[in-house]
């Protein structure tokens, strides 16, 4: 069977059910009767005309078809409400259909989007299928790693398949939750696809590596210092202290890529610490204690609100007096004795 053949098929199948549709206010045995050849006449009639067949819109040939009974026209009154919604659905479906086909692109639109049905049909099981891995599981995966999870993939594949080919829907309960489905599955394919993919580039094997560096500013026993406190021999803070290392550069506490700014996050996370002062130089973060100022509700800091940290202790031990034992001098020693023998008389 060719392709054309194929799509003629499919399109009086569909204006075939459209038309019954149209005829279900009436008992369905006088549906069948109405409609028993309808689909063998339309292949006839496609045939004589060597495949191009033009169908009258499905309500205006159910009309013809009860006016040839001898049946009343179709009133909306006595038509249940999902009745009445499915016909006008049935009409807005169409009346997109006479316009997609008036032109050559939309003919083309529609031809496609029959030929990629499968597609989508594969596409809603494996969206189906991670929304609920993570329901069920609590967890999801772009591709199964466990038995389960592939069981859980195959199953909502072969069901969304099997429901995009008319199969495995009988009752009015499945067909609604069909709808249901789809229509979950439209509105999470963009977020799922979205995820699938930074999954797939954060899995990827060529990504480059996690470079690991040492932070910068001091640090003490692997804790970060954010600021120092000195107390003379008495044991009295001390501040204005200006510190340098043993090469003479000034010993801060942010760290070099850090000294022009005019402040630094605390670990705290409500309060930054304040360089002492502007110099021609830059700011100067070496002279201790640093100024710490408060960061507002908008995180940000005003200097002039910038205060002398208070130090860890009022007071500390003094600084006791040196023990070191002063040395003795060593005594010089005194002459000894002339031993010469005495000079001869």
């Amino acid at each position: 069977m060719s392709e054309s053949t194929a799509t003629l098929d499919s399109t009086i199948a569909e204006f075939a059910a459209a038309v019954r549709r149209h005829l279900d206010d009436l008992p369905l045995e006088e549906v069948d009767d109405l409609t028993g050849g309808l689909e063998a006449d339309l292949s006839e009639q496609a045939s004589d005309e060597q495949g191009d067949l033009h169908l009258d819109d499905p309500a205006s040939y159910a009309a013809e078809l009860r006016a040839s009974a001898g049946l009343p026209p179709r009133t909306s009154s006595n038509l249940p409400l999902r009745r009445r919604v499915r016909q006008r659905l049935d009409a807005l479906e169409a009346a997109t259909r006479r316009i997609t086909q008036s032109s050559r692109v939309g003919s083309w639109l529609v031809d496609f989007a029959l030929a990629v049905r499968p597609v989508w049909w594969v596409l809603r099981g494996w969206v189906v299928y991670q929304l609920l891995t993570v329901v069920v599981l609590g967890r999801s995966a772009l591709v199964p790693s466990e038995l389960v999870m592939w069981v859980m993939l195959f199953a909502a594949v072969v069901v969304s398949v099997q429901w995009g080919r008319g199969r495995w829907a009988p009752g009015s309960f499945l067909r609604v939750l069909r709808v249901v489905v789809s229509v979950v599955a439209i509105v999470a394919t963009p977020f799922v696809t979205v995820w699938a993919l930074n999954e797939a580039r954060a899995n990827d094997g060529s990504s480059s590596a996690v470079m690991y560096t040492d932070p910068t500013g001091l640090q003490l026993d692997g804790q970060r210092v954010t600021n120092i406190f000195g107390y003379d021999a008495d044991g009295n803070p001390v501040t204005d202290l200006q510190l340098f290392d043993q090469n003479g550069d000034p010993l801060v506490t942010v760290g070099a890529p850090l000294v022009g700014d005019d402040y630094n996050y605390s670990d705290d996370g409500v309060t930054v610490t304040v360089p002492f002062a502007d110099s021609p130089r830059g700011n100067i973060w070496n002279v201790y204690p640093l100024r710490e100022a408060p960061l507002d509700d908008l995180g940000n800091v005003d200097a002039r609100d910038a205060l002398p940290a208070t130090p860890p202790f009022r007071t500390t031990n003094a600084v006791p007096e040196s023990t070191v034992p002063t040395p003795t001098p060593t005594p010089t020693p005194s002459p000894e004795p002339s031993t010469a023998p005495d000079a001869a008389p």
